[in-house]
């Protein structure tokens, strides 16, 4: 599937939102940060499917409580993840 500019945008941003905004594991703080860029890469297709598909914040914010939660073993930070959830859904424009 190729992406339109404005989708390929988003899709960076998301990149950045989530290593420098989300980043529940603090790795955008750490003193080598360019070796941990990558860290939340993977997730970055089922969030901008979500943003693709919805002008809801709600699912994506579930999404990285999830991630967070399940994948990580970190405790919650619902406000948190819907905060980051709206960024997203801000930056598709």
């Amino acid at each position: 599937m190729k992406l339109s500019p404005s989708q390929l945008k988003l899709y960076g941003d998301i990149d950045k939102i989530l290593f420098f905004e989300w980043d529940p594991v603090g790795v955008s703080r750490m003193s080598d940060a360019e070796g941990a860029r990558d860290e939340y890469q993977p997730y970055i297709p089922r969030v901008f499917k979500l943003a693709i598909e919805s002008d809801a914040p709600e699912p994506i914010a579930q999404l990285l409580t999830e991630l967070s939660t399940q994948s990580m073993g970190l405790p919650a930070a619902p406000a948190h993840d819907l905060a980051i959830a709206q960024m997203i859904i801000s930056a598709k424009g």
